[in-house]
């Protein structure tokens, strides 16, 4: 993005109440931070509003880069349509016209699929409102008792093993839930995120809670990330504690869950029905989308969310690598 294309400053911010003026500097050098790609080290007074000041700065800044953007894309395509159109037409030179016109196509197909990649989030995130406003909610259910059998099944076969009985041995920590398919990588659209860190979750909390009061609180997407000793809600899991072996834990239980196979007696492959007494019950991928579905409408903080998760019978843990 070159200088001419850069958006300016804004000569006012949606806040809560009228800024006072180090709010609003605070802001608008936020927003200079951000369009300019700078790092930025920024200080105010305790009382000042910092988080309100953070929020709305950069969700403004969000906002109307995605409008910008939109806005530059779409200027892009009317002009190299109208090019390949001139170089259709054109009587000199056939020869180099043909050229640069095959050329300009290639252009214009590239922005075209990228619009295309736009178009398709941009309805998943209208799905996701859609979601919102209807009464799913009302099917969150209260842990049932086969769930709840199954965890329990878990918990009693654990009791009596040592903590290093409870290590897989074909399981490594990096293992993920589940392979990306390649062509994820290449036809989805990733929209710029922007990550808030603290050195607390309490923290973390509060800031929720501030955006929940901002006038983005309803129409921005947040989620809240957290380890498995946040958001486990297996109790298989959760005793162990140790942050390594839960982690062990969960994956060697997402590893018994999927469909795997064996040999007959004649040398037939046979596959193993889903699911065996102790695979983490949790582990469902109906609830996971509907999970990461209450996660994207509505703003949560990390219990909200164990809340939901329980209500859901899904981990959250599960979610994150998913939304």
């Amino acid at each position: 993005m070159t200088e001419e294309t850069r958006m300016q400053l804004p000569s006012t911010f949606e806040f809560p109440f009228p800024p006072y003026n180090i709010q609003e500097e605070f802001m608008k050098n936020l927003y200079f931070v951000l369009e300019n790609k700078k790092l930025g080290i920024f200080e105010s007074p305790t009382g000042t509003g910092k988080s309100l000041s953070i929020i709305c700065g950069a969700i403004k800044w969000l906002k109307d880069h995605q409008k910008f953007e939109h806005e530059q894309l779409q200027q892009s395509m009317a002009q190299l349509q109208s090019q390949k159109e001139q170089l259709s037409s054109s009587t000199t030179d056939w020869l180099v016209s043909q050229s640069k016109e095959i050329e300009v196509t290639q252009q214009l197909h590239l922005l075209r699929l990228q619009a295309a990649k736009i178009e398709e989030y941009n309805k998943k995130i209208e799905d996701i409102k859609k979601f919102k406003q209807s009464n799913v909610q009302k099917n969150w259910r209260k842990p049932n008792s086969t769930a709840d059998k199954k965890s329990d099944e878990v918990a009693t076969e654990d009791e009596n093993l040592d903590e290093d009985d409870l290590l897989p041995e074909t399981v490594t920590i990096n293992d993920e839930l589940e392979e990306p398919k390649e062509e994820d990588t290449d036809t989805k659209y990733e929209p710029i995120k922007i990550y808030i860190c603290s050195r607390t979750h309490s923290q973390l909390a509060q800031f929720v809670g501030e955006i929940i009061k901002s006038p983005y609180g309803e129409n921005v997407r947040v989620t809240s990330l957290a380890s498995r000793q946040s958001y486990c809600i297996n109790p298989a899991v959760q005793q162990l504690k140790n942050m390594s072996l839960m982690n062990e834990r969960c994956l060697d239980l997402q590893k018994k869950q999927k469909n795997t196979t064996k040999i007959d007696e004649d040398k037939r492959a046979v596959k193993k029905s889903k699911g065996c007494s102790n695979s983490c019950p949790y582990f469902r991928q109906a609830g996971i989308e509907n999970l990461r579905n209450v996660a994207l409408s509505n703003v949560l903080d990390v219990e909200d969310l164990v809340r939901c998760g329980r209500d859901l019978q899904v981990l959250k843990a599960y979610h994150q690598c998913n939304a």
